[in-house]
């Protein structure tokens, strides 16, 4: 059975790719649609608020790399289906990749799992850590669910818990969390679940 996981074009991304990279009938792809029209339009309806943008690139760019080179790159939903197809792919993971996963995709036979890295009831979707930093919600878990029509809704899979730390600035959060998601997908990939 091959699995995919498709991940972002960022240092968390690549940070998730060079711990599983090598894991048996893995294939690891990085989501490289562009996304500047999408965040535009995220600020637009006010989905994301320039201050939240501006925190989340602070935090990008202070993070450490971690080196690898992207081995597929998926640009939308059309190519993720043909590289599914040639593969042979029966289950796909997403961590921070910015595809909204069409109904095409989801009755392509193949199981669809995302991992949010905060609960999912109340801090699904864009900006979950900050929405639990200003709720003082500082006892979060990573989730990894079943990717379903409406975002951040799936049937629960896993938990990797986590506490946020309301004295350390945004950056130093979204690592906690995202960490905790890394730990959280690691454990699913490097261990397949028996049949």
């Amino acid at each position: 059975m091959a699995r995919l996981l498709v991940t972002s074009d960022d240092k968390l991304g690549r940070r998730l790719a060079a711990r599983v990279a090598g894991t048996p009938d893995l294939i690891i792809a990085t989501d490289v649609t562009p996304s500047a029209k999408r965040v535009v339009r995220l600020l637009r309806r006010g989905s994301l608020s320039p201050l939240l943008l501006l925190r989340m690139v602070i935090a990008e760019t202070a993070r450490s790399d971690s080196p690898g080179k992207i081995q597929h790159r998926i640009r939308g939903n059309s190519e993720l289906l043909a590289f599914m197809k040639a593969q042979a792919v029966e289950e796909v993971y997403l961590f921070r990749a910015g595809l909204i996963i069409s109904r095409d995709l989801l009755s392509s036979g193949a199981s669809f799992f995302n991992c949010h890295c905060a609960r999912l009831d109340g801090f699904g979707g864009l900006g979950a850590i900050h929405r639990a930093l200003r709720e003082r919600a500082y006892e979060q878990a990573a989730t990894l669910h079943r990717v379903t029509q409406e975002i951040d809704s799936g049937e629960i899979i896993a938990l990797e818990p986590y506490r946020l730390d309301p004295r350390s600035a945004y950056g130093a959060n979204e690592d906690i969390a995202y960490e905790a998601g890394i730990r959280l997908l690691s454990r699913m990939l490097l261990v397949p679940e028996a049949a």
